[in-house]
């Protein structure tokens, strides 16, 4: 089947309707926030992909859900997981 040459008209109707609105919330996204995560931390690069993803693809209150529960996740495996420093005396000096 060959793809139509012209949108069928209700098509071209909701395009008019849809774009304005997908340009204006377009500009409010800042995307620049990818780097910045990926560069810090590639966990919190995950949640933030993820939490975007679900919001495209399903909705803002699942995607906003989806987020919470990511970074929970995230926070009580890392808290799990605390960072242990060895003090002790180093052998022949009198440093700690």
């Amino acid at each position: 089947m060959e793809w139509p040459r012209a949108m069928p008209a209700s098509m071209a109707s909701w395009g008019r309707r849809v774009m304005p609105s997908v340009v204006a919330v377009l500009s409010l996204v800042d995307l620049s926030i990818l780097k910045r995560a990926f560069a810090y931390s590639r966990a919190d690069f995950a949640a933030l992909a993820a939490t975007m993803a679900v919001t495209l693809g399903v909705g803002v209150e699942a995607g906003v859900s989806a987020g919470v529960l990511l970074s929970l996740i995230l926070h009580l495996y890392r808290t799990s997981r605390p960072h242990v420093a060895e003090v002790g005396l180093v052998q022949g000096t009198e440093h700690f």
